[in-house]
């Protein structure tokens, strides 16, 4: 297109709008051409103070634009394509300086990022920290888990129990075990309230004492094994004996803890002692063998009530059994004798001050 302007000063080939000194004007040669086979028209070395446009711009194609830096300048930026490339059109093998990164700009505060990282293989996320993390680092071990392939991208992660550390006070309601329930197909909890009754219904079959330990045998505590238990006890009925065992302290069983008949014969037991020489300590039964000399057999001091001691002379030796009730009496006497062989005395204790030993 050309065109002989009527005014003098303006050259041949100018196209131009409104009078020649107050309007632009387009130069008709190289830089404004019209391609017919290409239906394009090409404008070459505008300024941008010469390309601003003030209102909408519409584009029917392909828009392409190149360049060093490329802005949007937009409160929201929609973009209706699912997929968004970055580093379009590279070729060749990826290097660490070809890392690639969607940036937030914080203003006053670091920038945060999500960045691919090239040499690491992994997507690293920079919280404005200014340290990249990557995705594995997001997973850390402890108590009981442990970690794999940790040069890999990823991690495996293992976990166990015997790993775990004990807790060193008691249960409380807040503490629980963490079960995988098959049937419902998910990870549920048992409370300490909830334990028992968590395990399932189910009836005790039989329970067995063996040594130290309590055996258990049937639902819901175990199908088999043992249970060791801790006995709790009023010191003034069961007490301990300092040899990892328990014993019924001195009267802590009487008429009201046993019923009739509940100890029998076989269950009693008498000690039966054989003195030669003289003796303060006696046995429920005593065999005295005197020889030619006599022999004094004490009496418990501190009999308890109804405590029976029987004395008998078994050798034909001249010499006496007596039997002296220290402080106590014998039948109103400090003490009694025996001076025949196989001659006895059989006397139960009734407590007071002093004791009072009978002959039965």
């Amino acid at each position: 297109m050309s065109y002989k302007p009527a005014a003098s000063g303006i050259p041949n080939g100018i196209v131009f709008f409104g009078t020649p000194a107050g309007d632009n004007v387009f130069e008709a040669e190289s830089n404004f051409a019209y391609n017919p086979s290409t239906d394009t028209l090409s404008v070459d070395n505008i300024s941008a103070a010469t390309a601003n446009l003030s209102g909408d711009l519409t584009v029917n194609g392909d828009l392409n634009v190149s360049g060093v830096v490329n802005q949007v300048n937009s409160t929201n930026l929609l973009v209706e394509d699912v997929t968004i490339t970055l580093r379009n059109g590279f070729a060749g093998t990826p290097s660490s300086s070809d890392d690639a990164s969607i940036i937030v700009n914080r203003g006053s505060s670091d920038d945060a990022l999500i960045t691919w990282d090239e040499d690491e293989l992994l997507w690293t996320f920079d919280y404005g920290s200014g340290v990249p993390l990557g995705i594995r680092e997001h997973v850390k071990g402890g108590q009981g888990i442990t970690e794999d392939d940790t040069s890999k991208p990823y991690r495996t992660l293992n976990f166990s129990i015997a790993d775990l550390t004990e807790t060193a006070t008691s249960a409380s309601d807040n503490d629980l075990i963490a079960i995988y329930d098959s049937t419902g197909s998910a990870t549920k909890k048992i409370t300490r309230g909830n334990f028992i009754s968590g395990l399932g219904g189910g009836t005790v079959t039989s329970v067995g004492v063996s040594s130290d330990t309590i055996a258990v045998s049937g639902s819901p505590i175990t199908s088999n094994g043992t249970i060791d238990l801790e006995v709790k006890v009023d010191s003034t009925t069961i007490t301990h004996n300092g040899s990892n065992e328990l014993k019924i302290v001195d009267g802590g069983v009487d008429t009201t803890q046993l019923a009739d008949g509940a100890v029998t014969e076989a269950k009693r037991e008498r000690t039966v002692a054989t003195p030669s020489s003289n003796s303060s300590s006696l046995s429920d039964i005593n065999l005295v063998t005197t020889g030619s000399s006599d022999l004094t057999m004490t009496l418990p001091s501190s009999p308890s009530d109804g405590q029976i001691v029987t004395v008998k002379k078994i050798d034909s030796g001249s010499g006496e059994v007596i039997i002296s009730a220290g402080t106590d009496t014998v039948d109103g006497a400090v003490a009694k004798r025996l001076y025949y062989q196989y001659e006895s005395l059989t006397c139960v204790a009734q407590s007071g001050t002093p004791n009072a030993w009978h002959i039965i």
